[in-house]
């Protein structure tokens, strides 16, 4: 989970907003998935049984996440991540899988 909040912390804008501990769950648990793809209704159910909160709150918080990222982070470091520029924000279920696969790759090169 320290390398999931290392590079949210990279990416974020208002790094204090609650909906960045969502995202990093989210992430982490979109990582334990890998080399699938889980759905976004999956990852929001698991993400409000560790918060404690309703999935609905859940999509939305994520949805805040990305949009944050996208207005005020630093989104740079978003296309050095993906390997190429991004000319609209993305969808929090794209950076979810954008992020859990940069982690997920960093893993399996590091294995050897």
């Amino acid at each position: 989970m320290t390398e999931t909040k290392r590079l949210i912390t990279a990416l974020s804008g208002h790094r204090g907003n609650r909906c960045y501990e969502y995202l990093c769950y989210a992430v982490y648990i979109a990582c334990t998935f890998q080399p699938r793809e889980p759905s976004m209704q999956t990852i929001c159910l698991k993400v409000s049984e560790i918060t404690e909160s309703s999935p609905q709150a859940v999509s939305k918080a994520l949805s805040r996440a990305a949009a944050d990222i996208w207005d005020n982070g630093k989104r740079d470091v978003l296309d050095k991540i993906c390997g190429r520029t991004f000319f609209e924000k993305p969808s929090p279920k794209d950076l979810i899988y954008i992020l859990s696969q940069y982690l997920w790759i960093g893993k399996e090169s590091s294995l050897g």
